[in-house]
């Protein structure tokens, strides 16, 4: 990789730093990356991507997640007190598309029974786009590691601009945590490049209220 962990670990350091010293807000900030990108043909759909991205730590942040289900599997996901919809719920929302855009904006992922899926098709129109199509498992399956999974998630998209831009935590995570989630959305994007690390032009990091901080590559490597 020619970003090293150091490197990225200096650069969350001083973008924190920077992020203090212009004023004092009343949230806490999202660090953010910011992979610039160079001769990659966006006209080719081939190179443009929508990936979901797995972190090693947690956002620190809480996200929320809506499960379809019926049965057992509905049981569990309110005993984890996750949002939970059924079938009449389905058909609701294929009739009310208002109340769908509102329940794809209140939560940040999906995961939904595999028999349902047919029925959740129809809904595909407002999640597909806004990439919330649910994650199908089994009737049987156990739902916190995968919820644990997608509290370490982060969907990374390449449409219609040479750049990409990601969380990667709240800045109240260490500097080190921070730098391994940024290596971590590095390793999952570059196998997607055409020429790989050659298509990365900058790399830069950012509170979301703070300047930019550029991350120089690794001249040993």
């Amino acid at each position: 990789m020619s970003y090293s962990l150091g490197h990225l670990t200096e650069g969350i350091r001083a973008a924190k730093k920077a992020a203090k010293e212009r004023k004092e807000r009343k949230f806490t900030e999202t660090m953010e990356i910011m992979i610039g990108l160079k001769g990659v043909d966006l006209k080719n759909p081939a190179n443009r991507f929508n990936l979901m991205a797995i972190l090693p730590n947690e956002l620190g942040k809480e996200v929320k997640v809506g499960v379809f289900a019926e049965g057992d599997l509905a049981v569990q996901a309110e005993s984890l007190n996750l949002s939970v919809f059924g079938r009449n719920d389905i058909a609701n929302f294929a009739k009310d598309l208002k109340q769908l855009k509102k329940a794809a904006k209140t939560h940040d992922f999906f995961v939904a029974m595999a028999p349902l899926m047919p029925q959740i098709a129809r809904l595909g129109k407002v999640l597909g786009p806004r990439g919330k199509m649910p994650q199908p498992v089994p009737p049987t399956a156990d739902l916190e590691p995968v919820i644990e999974r997608l509290k370490r998630t982060v969907p990374v998209r390449l449409r219609n601009n040479l750049c990409i831009n990601a969380p990667i935590g709240k800045v109240t995570l260490e500097d080190i945590e921070l730098a391994q989630n940024a290596n971590a959305i590095l390793n999952q994007i570059i196998p997607k490049l055409p020429k790989h690390e050659m298509n990365i032009r900058s790399l830069h990091v950012k509170t979301t209220m703070g300047p930019s901080i550029k991350i120089e590559r690794d001249k040993r490597k």
